[in-house]
């Protein structure tokens, strides 16, 4: 199989695709696109950004097709000892899994617009680029024979992204550990902070490396794509990582905790998920939805592990893993889903709605209940064996009784595995808390109390969160503001305030940039809000009431911890 991308003229956002592979089926063909990427467990349906589309044989004659659905075509293919296609692709999305071009500017997930012959994922296949003159190509490609780059197959090609643009406006760092080569390529708006970028990375590299038995590349890149507005994305793939982060301004100085989180959360899926994977995933199926419950390993795992490894290797101060927590806590808390859907379910349905808000309480989320479900099995295995196992066994068993053994992993092999290290409790934790929708405030606290933390539940700085009961964001366009969440049984809630009203006024006061603060000097009088609910203008009222509903949480460490506190402390930590 045979791919050329090339591009006309790029600000058109069309790339153009040739593909051709040799002694096609004699009568008819299938040829898919994926419709969706690993990394990403929902529909993203490429086909839709396809504008042309022709087929060919070896001779140049046109050869007929129809499509069986939205993202498979069948070839007509009259005994043709070679079919070609010809197709464009409109790449105008900039994040971290997309594909883009613009002038001086191609960045390419091949998973998103490379076609395949279906059954023939493990065949190799090649790639040529034709880009404008003096674009030098970065990330973990393999090696060229002519003008061609040569991959195994077409999971490791659909699993390979790139960037191409001029060298002048890419910096690089690059250290060794292990004898594995790993390289930063930074492109966009940033000013790098070299010296400390690179002391960082080395330290939790090292110390993640000296998890497992092995490297599963034999080189790694990251590559930034450091963005000028609000952006927080990455993408894992086995030899590499796509981050977009913004903005630029910030991310080595108020955001550089968020840059290191993302980036260690992003490497540790090279052994977890591009590694270690749910046997749904094994192997991937890109023209097929493929349901799992195991999300909470996938991320949910690596979203508590990437921070945790940064405390570790002595990256982060005890503060910067307290803000996590804290984090971690007003997402659990005050998401209501937890009472509808168990982490597992919201794993399974990630297909229907999981990446995005979706209707109110309906699920949680598999990143951040499933690091809390993560921290608790942690320290039931650590209570278990005085602190000298830990979620890092289970995971190095994972990877060597499965990965390297060349199998995905099911629901009952993670859990038997954590079963290994922790006992039957493991089992009865999984029922109670990963399966049903019981609340595990109780198997957190008796974490947090374990290694001698605490938490403490204040109201939130926001009067119109404490008090009224609402969250809300500011619309774009700077007039009125958006109601994000409402808490059940809150005076928002019961004078008839939904989520996605747009509130235009509170006691005839616009509702500008200072809104909030109007809110709040308000609060002994009842406020008159005029809101926009699809195309009606509504007028509510109602004032606080005595009860506080959302909080903040502030985690610490207790300030008299016991012994077995501190010991237990000092090496979940590794202080």
């Amino acid at each position: 199989m045979q791919y050329t991308l090339s591009y006309e003229l790029p600000t058109r956002h069309f790339i153009n695709v040739e593909f051709s592979m040799k002694n096609p089926d004699q009568k008819k063909q299938s040829i898919c696109l994926p419709f969706w990427r690993p990394g990403r467990y929902e529909r993203g349906d490429f086909a839709k950004k396809i504008q042309k589309f022709n087929a060919y044989n070896e001779g140049g004659h046109k050869l007929s097709f129809t499509k069986s659905d939205g993202h498979t075509w069948e070839i007509e293919t009259n005994g043709a000892k070679e079919l070609k296609l010809s197709y464009n692709f409109y790449a105008t999305d900039l994040n971290a899994g997309s594909t883009y071009v613009d002038k001086g500017f191609l960045y390419v997930n091949p998973v998103n617009l490379c076609m395949y012959p279906k059954g023939k994922e493990d065949e190799a296949c090649e790639l040529k680029l034709e880009t404008e003159e003096g674009l030098q190509v970065f990330g973990s490609m393999p090696s060229k024979k002519g003008d061609f780059y040569q991959f195994d197959s077409f999971h490791s090609l659909a699993d390979t992204p790139f960037f191409c643009c001029e060298a002048d406006n890419v910096s690089s760092l690059k250290f060794e550990e292990g004898g594995v080569p790993y390289t930063l390529h930074f492109w966009g708006f940033f000013e790098l902070q070299s010296q400390q970028i690179l002391r960082d990375f080395k330290k939790f590299v090292r110390f993640t490396v000296a998890q497992f038995p092995e490297q599963p590349f034999e080189q790694y890149q990251f590559l930034f794509l450091c963005m000028p507005n609000r952006f927080h994305h990455g993408v894992e793939h086995k030899n590499s990582t796509v981050i977009a982060l913004g903005p630029g301004h910030d991310l080595f100085t108020s955001d550089y905790d968020e840059f290191l989180s993302i980036s260690c959360h992003e490497l540790y899926h090279a052994w977890n998920v591009k590694s270690i994977r749910p046997i749904e995933f094994w192997p991937y199926r890109y023209n097929e939805e493929s349901y799992s419950n195991l999300g909470y390993l996938c991320e949910g795992v690596t979203t508590y592990l990437g921070n945790l490894l940064l405390l570790q290797s002595g990256v982060w101060t005890f503060e910067s893993m307290a803000s996590v927590f804290e984090k971690f806590l007003d997402r659990h808390f005050h998401n209501f889903g937890r009472f509808n859907q168990s982490v597992a379910q919201s794993s399974f349905e990630t297909w229907l709605d999981g990446y995005e808000r979706g209707i109110p309480d309906r699920k949680v989320s598999i990143y951040n209940e499933g690091a809390l479900i993560t921290f608790c099995v942690d320290c039931i295995i650590r209570k278990k064996h005085g602190g000298e196992k830990s979620i890092h066994d289970v995971m190095r068993k994972l990877y060597t009784d499965f990965y390297q053994k060349g199998l995905g992993v099911s629901e009952q092999d993670y859990w038997n595995t954590i079963a290994f290290f922790a006992g039957d409790e493991a089992h009865e934790f999984a029922k109670k808390y990963v399966f049903e929708k019981a609340d595990y405030s109780s198997a957190i606290l008796e974490a947090f109390e374990y290694l001698g933390l605490e938490f403490e539940a204040v109201p939130s700085h926001h009067y119109h969160e404490a008090s009224l009961g609402i969250r809300l964001h500011k619309n774009a366009d700077g007039h009125g503001w958006q109601v994000t969440h409402i808490y059940p049984s809150s005076p928002a809630e019961e004078k008839g305030m939904c989520v996605g009203d747009n509130i235009l006024s509170v006691n005839e006061i616009e509702a500008l940039d200072d809104f909030p603060k109007w809110l709040k000097f308000f609060e002994s009088k009842e406020l008159h809000f005029f809101v926009k609910r699809n195309g009606f203008v509504k007028r509510l009222a109602f004032r606080a009431n005595e009860r506080i509903f959302y909080k903040e949480y502030k985690v610490s460490r207790h300030p008299n911890p016991s012994r077995l506190q501190r010991e237990a402390y000092n090496k979940w930590s590794c202080k």
